[in-house]
């Protein structure tokens, strides 16, 4: 390999290293330590979730909020079976909704959801019943789980960044220097497979630093409730007095410590049913949801 492209791997080391820094001291989110409280964010526990677990693993802790809330009664109907692959039947029991009082009060980014699972906007004490073959309900919600996600955090805004010119001016380089690398490499003989290796690695890494560089920054309302979010989930993992009315923001990080003896089996019976939601043939490659 020749120094032309050894000097621009490392500018293109460099330049990743410097959008991260960039991006953490200018752009972020720039959290301070957590410091135990029970003041849950002020906006849907939606966007924590999906931070905090995945998109894949939104809808038990908002299902546990609603059944505290008033807004849904979650029933189990039949048996736990497993998922078939042959069928994408989902694992765990049949499912029955119904819509409660407080439906009304419910957050215009949640109503995104309601309106997926119910196919309408619902009324107080309308009912579904999802059976576990129910593939296409279950993509729609998914799918209006992540409109709901980019629609929160939309609703937070962006801020101008400080310097703002660094960002374009790291990609820049990043772009140059990924250029150098591949250039040099093909000119100074490496063998076929390396550069396939480099053909790939290199637009990753150009690709890593410009979402590092580009990324809108986070506005004071995301900090704010990114903030609070961290400071919840400390005060949840380590409370001797659980809030009930906390409990779905617990099911956030998979009710810790005494928390299932506050709350309902109604709730409590949702705890790891993640994978009920997803389609039976595509839950087995997604993670179980949080585990720290």
């Amino acid at each position: 390999m020749t120094w032309l492209a050894l000097a621009a791997a490392l500018v293109l080391a460099a330049t990743v290293v410097g959008a991260a820094v960039a991006r953490m001291s200018l752009w972020g989110t720039r959290l301070r330590p957590a410091v135990p409280s029970p003041e849950r964010p002020e906006a849907s526990l939606i966007f924590a979730a999906a931070s905090e677990r995945g998109r894949h693993a939104v809808l038990v802790p908002l299902l546990a909020d609603w059944a505290l809330r008033d807004v849904l009664r979650i029933e189990r109907i039949g048996p736990h079976l497993p998922a078939s692959r042959a069928t994408s039947a989902s694992s765990g029991p049949v499912w029955r909704f119904t819509v409660g009082a407080a439906v009304g009060a419910v957050d215009p980014v949640e109503l995104v959801v309601l309106h997926a699972m119910f196919g309408a906007l619902p009324q107080a004490g309308h009912s579904i019943t999802v059976q576990r073959e129910d593939v296409a309900w279950r993509a729609n919600v998914s799918s209006s789980i992540s409109r709901a996600v980019n629609m929160q955090r939309d609703r937070f805004g962006t801020e101008r960044p400080r310097m703002p010119w660094l960002g374009p001016l790291l990609f820049l380089l990043a772009v140059l220097a990924g250029g150098g690398v591949l250039t040099g490499a093909a000119l100074g003989g490496v063998s076929t497979p390396a550069l396939a290796w480099l053909s790939v690695g290199v637009p990753v890494t150009v690709a890593v630093a410009g979402t590092l560089a580009l990324w809108p920054a986070a506005s004071p309302a995301e900090r704010r409730y990114r903030q609070a979010t961290r400071n919840l989930r400390s005060w949840v993992r380590t409370t001797e007095a659980p809030v009930r009315e906390l409990g779905g923001w617990a099911m956030i990080w998979n009710l810790p410590g005494r928390w299932s003896e506050v709350l309902p089996p109604e709730v409590t019976g949702l705890l790891h049913l993640d994978r009920s939601f997803l389609r039976g043939d595509f839950s087995r490659t997604i993670a179980e949801p949080y585990t720290g």
